[in-house]
């Protein structure tokens, strides 16, 4: 080691290098290359010019030390100090949130507690457990769920001054005693609350527009503990938090079970609103909760299900803004029944009791489906099949529910796996009972009349259901007289027989130039139909040059080709605007059906594509 003869203090620049003698009268030849004795000091000498630096230095120490190590935390004190600050300013950069940190280090298992905090990036490094900032892009200066999802809060000065995520969500935590206050210099800095971990938290926007946003849901059994899943044959009860943003009291909200399709499996019977204040108290994004005794229907099968909220409006009983399931929003599972199938009460309709495949399986019956009320095409109906399994089957088996007439021909059909899908025969064991819901839409193409609905299970004899009446559009089954007969055949199925509210001149259709040609098409089907087919309806000059056009289904639409009943007779007006030059004659009408999805057309027993007609202009002379 080198040790330096520099001084330890440099020799200021007033001070001569080499001072005078203090007494001249001393020869200097007595020493004359001898310097002073060194006289060594406790303190070092100051020029009397530092001192008020120096000074100053010292009392900065004396005020700003005390705050070690959060030197944020000064403020002056002539001016009020932290308290004033805290009233003028915002105040708090994450100091003390270590000291929140350590708070909760000490509590039990505190390695496994879940956090919320502000500064959650200064918060983390001194917690054990875990610390959330957001889940998924739901952030605590936006919403309270991540405030909800932890075992505790910690509420920060910063956060209270700016009311972040809102005033009524901050209200919330604060109703209660925290259980923790970080204070420093005389200031309080962080506030820890005791939250409720939220089992489940709807992800997402699932905003009742106006009225609450859902926020999330508990499911407890009937001693207050927590579930994993609801036991389909016994009550859970679920606990419903939303954050208020205007809804009224009288405006109570419902709660049904639904799959990922919407379809319901069970419902909620309501308990009434829990909060921590009284209505009156509440501001916007306070949080409260509904209460739900859950009644999960008979022979739902296990899976996982989605409560839908919304409100009913008392005046009307209407059902108002369901909140939608948001994708990867949290569910909950149902579990198999304990009860045995045959002790349940099944809310059937129509009890049939019918046994299936050797009597492996037997039909209960039939719910939610009013036979005596008639049924539109392409209206949608509603029912629920009950299947009891009398032991288990090692294969998957579909379902097919049919429409028939009185022949027995089926006019439509709808397929699919019991339970939507959800539980497959492959599945079922001895004892199991399933609720199988169907939606059915009855097809455009079915006519009027009387007919059975019936259920068939694989290969199994089909099963009546009920009777049905299916209404629509006036039918006739009698040709009416006709202005013009003509007898063409397109297709194997269709025939048009000939014009109605016809102009004629001889055998060719009279018009004149710039007024409306209208007459009426009948139509005669000779069977049934299995496809829809348009009409193209073209007045052509003799340069086949196309003057009007008409294209559309029958009936505008209303009876498309489908839907016709065998020997049923369509009487189809058209209308085409004809324009004052028609262009020189000949001129003629086509007619012609064809497939809208390809083009291609119907023949006629001659090849021929199309049907033409001779046409006529007329001047107002004749």
């Amino acid at each position: 080691m080198t040790i330096s003869n520099e001084p330890i203090f440099p020799v200021h620049p007033s001070i001569p290098s080499n001072p005078p003698l203090l007494h001249p009268s001393t020869p200097p030849s007595l020493h004359p290359s001898t310097p002073p004795p060194f006289q060594p000091s406790i303190l070092p000498s100051f020029h009397p010019s530092i001192l008020p630096s120096f000074l100053l230095a010292l009392i900065q120490a004396a005020f700003v030390l005390p705050h070690f190590p959060y030197y944020f935390t000064y403020y002056n004190p002539l001016l009020g100090g932290g308290p004033a600050a805290a009233r003028t300013m915002i105040v708090g950069w994450g100091e003390g949130l270590d000291d929140a940190a350590r708070w909760l280090n000490q509590q039990p298992n505190s390695d496994s507690l879940e956090a919320v905090a502000w500064y959650s990036t200064t918060f983390e490094p001194y917690f054990a457990g875990h610390a959330i900032y957001k889940i998924e892009e739901d952030k605590i200066s936006r919403t309270p769920k991540p405030g909800l999802a932890g075992d505790y809060v910690i509420l920060y000065a910063n956060q209270l001054q700016r009311q972040l995520p809102t005033e009524g969500a901050l209200q919330y935590f604060q109703a209660v005693e925290p259980a923790h206050v970080v204070r420093l210099r005389g200031l309080d800095y962080a506030w820890i609350y005791p939250s409720i971990k939220l089992q489940h938290l709807i992800n997402g926007d699932a905003r009742l527009v106006g009225q609450a946003e859902i926020l999330g849901f508990n499911l407890l059994d009937a001693d207050g503990n927590r579930l994993k899943a609801a036991p389909a044959d016994r009550p859970a009860t679920l606990e419903l938090y939303w954050e208020w943003q205007g809804k009224a009291p009288a405006e109570p909200i419902g709660l049904s079970l639904v799959d990922e399709n919407g379809q319901q499996w069970g419902w909620g019977h309501p308990l009434g609103t829990q909060a921590r204040l009284p209505f009156d108290q509440w501001q916007n994004g306070f949080v409260a909760h509904d209460d739900f005794i859950l009644e999960i229907y008979p022979g739902t099968p296990p899976g996982v299900f989605y409560p839908n909220a919304g409100f009913a409006r008392p005046p009307t009983g209407d059902w108002a803004a369901p909140s939608p399931r948001p994708p990867g929003a949290a569910g909950r599972a149902v579990a198999p029944p304990l009860t045995p199938s045959a002790q349940l009460e099944l809310p059937l309709t129509t009890t049939l009791d019918v046994p299936l495949l050797e009597g492996q399986v037997t039909l209960r019956g039939l719910a939610n489906f009013e036979s005596s009320q008639p049924w539109d095409p392409e209206q949608s109906r509603d029912l629920v099949l009950y299947w009891q399994a009398n032991q288990s089957i090692e294969q998957s088996l579909p379902i097919v529910l049919a429409l028939t007439d009185s022949a027995g021909q089926p006019r439509a059909e709808w397929s699919g796996l019991p339970a939507a899908g959800r539980y497959p025969t492959e599945r079922w064991q001895a004892g199991d009972l399933i609720r199988d819901p169907w939606q059915l839409t009855l097809p455009a193409r079915v006519p009027p009349g009387e007919y059975r609905l019936t259920a068939r299970l694989g290969d199994a004899p089909p099963v009546d259901l009920a009777p049905v009446t299916v209404t629509g559009r006036p039918r006739q089954f009698e040709a009416p007289p006709l202005a013009l007969s003509l007898e063409a055949q397109f297709g194997q199925k269709i025939e048009l027989l000939g014009l109605r509210a016809a102009h004629l001149a001889g055998s060719s259709l009279a018009i004149q130039p710039g007024q409306p040609l209208e007459l009426e098409l009948v139509w005669r089907a000779a069977d049934l139909i299995d496809a829809d087919y348009t009409l193209t309806a073209q007045l052509l000059d003799a340069g086949q040059q196309v003057r009007a056009q008409l294209d559309r289904m029958p009936l505008d639409g209303a009876a498309p080709t489908s839907t016709w009943a065998a020997d049923e007779i369509l009487s189809d007006p058209i209308r085409l605007d004809l324009p004052a030059d028609l262009g020189p004659g000949p001129h003629h009408l086509l007619l012609a059906l064809y497939r809208l999805e390809t083009g291609e057309r119907l023949t006629l027993p001659n090849g021929a594509d199309h049907l033409t007609i001779p046409v006529k202009p007329m001047t107002n002379e004749q």
